[in-house]
């Protein structure tokens, strides 16, 4: 099994280094802003878990 299958999916996915960019670039291109601005997009650490460590080694 490929341990990089990341880009294989037709998912718009968070990554550690772009964050949830992806989700808001679709949002702003096809979505009218709110009066009351866009809700904030919750990762591991706004809810108190992670951070995580990846590792080249690590099992799936």
């Amino acid at each position: 099994m490929d341990r990089n299958e990341w880009g294989e999916g037709s998912y718009a996915e968070p990554c550690r280094e772009f964050g949830f960019g992806m989700y808001e670039a679709v949002r702003d291109n096809l979505c009218d802003e709110p009066e009351s601005g866009w809700p904030l997009n919750d990762g591991p650490k706004d809810v108190g878990l992670g951070p995580y460590e990846y590792t080249e080694d690590a099992k799936y």
